[in-house]
């Protein structure tokens, strides 16, 4: 048994260190760790506590009470004990060996020196114990990673093999070493951030930077993660059940790095060559015949790009479907084909569908089911068999289809597609039922993690609203003959009784309250919103408000009139509603927002006092903490504020 690991039992966690039986179990438990048994994450925080009283030799601890010069020698003396020459010592702090050689000869400057001996204590610090918590999880992490990849990447490979033939790890490993050192280097050779980036891209090798370091090339940091996505995809797709093993992509062996260069450069070139040959059709489609265009091109990959891109004219996405048919040659090109023809039917236009859409897209899912390929594209295929489904009003068949495809990404890497997958889902599923956090967050995680947000990260509540719209507005095409869904209880509220309130029919809107009582006086509408009908007339009323002010400065007076007149009777509307439905002073929406945070934080002293008097609860919590007074100090409303006091 290794006595530092023996020393180190003997020390750590209190509440063992009387018990011998307890020490013994932790010296196992970290012997099994080394030998390559993974702790418990639980046992690191058990075994490494705040107090436990660990010896640290090689610490390098100066008392900074002293002179420049004694903090100096003793800098000195430090790195003479541990054997740490200039040579080692520049891959350990961030000094060039230059600058360290004249600390070491004694020429350097006094503030050289003092920068030197700061330096060197951050490096050899004694660390505290949370920090070695820390430390001990990230290498916990690090394995684990290390041997879930190296069984996903190489099967049958040994964790501790160290052929880089064999092992494709340690040839990833070699890169990230190399990377991280050239990083060390740039901080070094820079006093700004411009500075350590243009001596880091310089120090690149060339042919990285088209391939493997595309990455990370500041001049590219743009346009790169989209190369690289076009890149990872083009390879991707190459790949077969054929091909033996990844292929070698860092010389481990210098005699073999000719080989393997070569083999990227060709790749590089040939990617190029196509990219050529895309911008040359597109112009030729653009000045001459469509068909002969693409007649004249041979590259499956190629015209694939045309029948895949949606600015194209219709026709000739569908000259160049029919063209990519023809040069199929795999099993996977042939699935490919068939997803980009139906999701071509299923993404134009309802009305530019040809009769027969549905029956098409039957029979061409129902082909590829059945086809060899169907492993390479099973994602996409799941993709467009859930907004098949959803075209024949198969709400539930289309959610577990987004589903199935969610998950096939998380398993296969299909970047963005996952994010829009749990959006569709989630959209399904908010027309299926009322917004669940506990059951929609993975949806929520996935949009999050897979999906841009230009004008900053949603709210989850505003996400599924989003998600909800998205439904109605873009995902939602049924099929010609297939009826159309009901949009939902907001807008038939809406379609049943604005005319009536815009009309002033009191009568007409008395009788309509007491035939709906059932349906909507003690419920939230059906949407992700979960307005109540006062709600829902609350924020219209809202709205009118902001229209009202834009149309006094920009609207002729008499459409001012209009939405103003309008306004008022919405305002009669809601006194007669709250006469009838009490309840729906104290239905939230989907924020847990109340009518009576919602009017305080208007400033509408008149509805809060009806509010009040309908039995509105003050001390209601949105979904982060805030009542009514909270609302009234937002809006700046004392009038809100002490109504609400009094009510108390």
């Amino acid at each position: 048994m290794d006595s530092g690991v023996d020393q180190t039992g003997q020390l750590i966690g209190p509440k063992h260190r009387d018990g011998k039986e307890a020490r013994r179990t932790i010296v196992l438990t970290l012997n099994s760790w080394r030998t390559g048994t993974l702790p418990n994450t639980a046992k690191i925080t058990e075994y490494f506590p705040d107090d436990a009283p660990l010896v640290f030799h090689g610490v390098f601890e100066p008392d900074w009470q002293q002179s420049s010069a004694d903090l100096v020698q003793g800098a000195l003396a430090f790195i003479e004990r541990r054997g740490l020459d200039t040579s080692k010592l520049q891959h350990e702090i961030p000094m060039t060996q230059e600058r360290l050689e004249r600390v070491v000869a004694g020429t350097a400057s006094e503030d050289e020196g003092l920068k030197f001996a700061q330096l060197l204590s951050l490096r050899y610090r004694k660390p505290d114990m949370a920090t070695i918590r820390i430390r001990l999880r990230v290498a916990r992490m690090v394995q684990d990673g290390y041997e879930r990849l190296l069984e996903y990447l190489c099967p049958g490979v040994e964790k501790a093999c160290v052929d880089p033939e064999q092992n494709k790890l340690l040839q990833l490993i070699a890169l990230f070493e190399w990377v991280y050192n050239l990083t060390v280097e740039a901080h070094k050779h820079g006093e700004t951030e411009a500075e350590e980036n243009a001596w880091f891209e310089e120090n690149l090798p060339q042919w990285g930077k088209e391939d493997l370091l595309l990455s990370i090339v500041p001049s590219r940091f743009a346009t790169a993660y989209q190369e690289l996505a076009h890149r990872l995809s083009r390879k991707f797709q190459g790949l077969s059940e054929a091909d033996e093993g990844l292929e070698d992509l860092v010389p481990i062996d210098t005699s073999k790095a000719d080989i393997i260069l070569e083999r990227r450069r060709v790749a590089v070139e040939q990617e190029r060559s196509e990219l050529v040959k895309l911008a040359k059709l597109r112009e030729r489609i653009r000045s001459a015949s469509p068909w002969r265009a693409l007649q004249g091109e041979d590259s499956f990959w190629v015209v694939s790009q045309i029948a895949g891109d949606d600015t194209q004219q219709l026709r000739v996405r569908e000259i160049a479907t029919e063209r990519m048919h023809e040069l199929a040659q795999t099993p996977a090109d042939f699935v490919a084909t068939i997803c980009n023809e139906v999701g071509r039917l299923l993404s134009c236009n309802s009305k530019s569908r040809p009769a027969d859409v549905q029956a098409k897209v039957q029979a061409l899912l129902g082909e590829v089911e059945q086809h060899p390929g169907l492993d390479s594209w099973n994602t996409l295929v799941l993709f467009v068999r859930a907004k098949h489904r959803l075209a024949q009003n198969d709400l539930e068949g289309a959610r577990d289809d987004f589903k199935a495809a969610m998950k096939s990404c998380a398993e296969n890497g299909c970047g963005g597609l996952r994010g829009e997958a749990a959006m569709n889902a989630w959209a399904v599923e908010l027309v299926l039922c009322k917004l669940n956090r506990q059951n929609h967050e993975s949806y929520y995680r996935n949009m999050l993690g897979y999906m841009e947000f230009p004008l900053g990260i949603p709210a989850f509540e505003d996400a599924a609203a989003r998600c909800e719209e998205h439904f109605w507005t873009v995902l939602y095409q049924p099929y010609a003959g297939i009826e159309p869904l009901d949009h939902g209880d907001p807008e038939t509220v809406l379609k049943e009784t604005f005319g009536l309130i815009e009309t002033g029919n009191w009568d007409g809107l008395q009788a309509w309250l007491k035939r709906r009582a059932r349906d909507f006086r003690k419920k939230s509408l059906r949407s992700a919103r979960c307005d109540s009908v006062l709600l829902q007339w609350m924020k219209m009323q809202d709205w009118c408000g902001q229209m009202l002010s834009n149309a006094i400065r920009m609207a002729p007076l008499h459409f001012a009139d209009k939405i103003s007149a309008h306004g008022e009777k919405r305002r009669e509307a809601m006194q007669m509603l709250l006469a009838e439905w009490p309840e729906q002073a104290n239905i939230a929406d989907f924020k847990g927002q109340t009518p009576l945070m919602l009017a305080a934080n208007e400033g509408d002293v008149e509805l809060v006092h009806l509010l009040l008097e309908a039995g509105a609860d003050v001390d209601a919590q949105d979904y982060i903490g805030r009542t009514a007074l909270h609302s009234a100090a937002t809006g700046r409303s004392a009038r809100a504020k002490i109504a609400s006091d009094m009510s108390r």
